[in-house]
């Protein structure tokens, strides 16, 4: 979803012509966030088909291994789907829809702002009240 297809990749290309032994990451989560786990499958496949390790902070993860690489799959699936999950739960469902919520009312969102408008954002007014156009699009007059 968010990540280049395995097959046109560099990472991909140097496992299947076998140049790496090992990939590391911080979390799986770095190498793809695929909500139909077939990049996930295709990686996993590669992995093991030339002997590659997977290398996180949590787990070292061998596909190939002949008593523990089922596990191994199953735990690189479940923390790949958790990634995608998160991505589409808490970031689309949740952040973007915000961000959309605030854009729809006028409420500046954190996105550039057009020429001519600056973002008022004093929250209070110098009499002291709540300012009504905090985080709001105000004219910007040059003079």
């Amino acid at each position: 979803m968010y990540a280049a297809f395995p097959s046109d990749s560099h990472l991909f290309d140097l496992i299947e012509c076998g140049h790496i032994g090992a990939v590391a990451s911080q979390e799986v989560d770095r190498f793809f966030r695929d909500v139909t786990q077939i990049q996930t499958n295709i990686f996993i496949d590669a992995c093991k088909r030339d002997d590659v390790k997977v290398l996180t902070p949590a787990m070292l993860y061998d596909f190939a291994h002949p008593l523990y690489g089922r596990y191994h799959i199953r735990m690189f699936r479940e923390r790949a789907q958790a990634s995608a999950d998160h991505l589409q739960n808490h970031i689309i469902g949740r952040l973007v829809a915000a961000r959309v919520w605030r854009e729809e009312r006028g409420i500046w969102a954190g996105r550039h702002t057009a020429p001519g408008f600056m973002v008022d954002m004093r929250e209070t007014l110098p009499d002291s009240s709540t300012n009504p156009n905090r985080r709001r699009y105000v004219r910007c007059w040059n003079g």
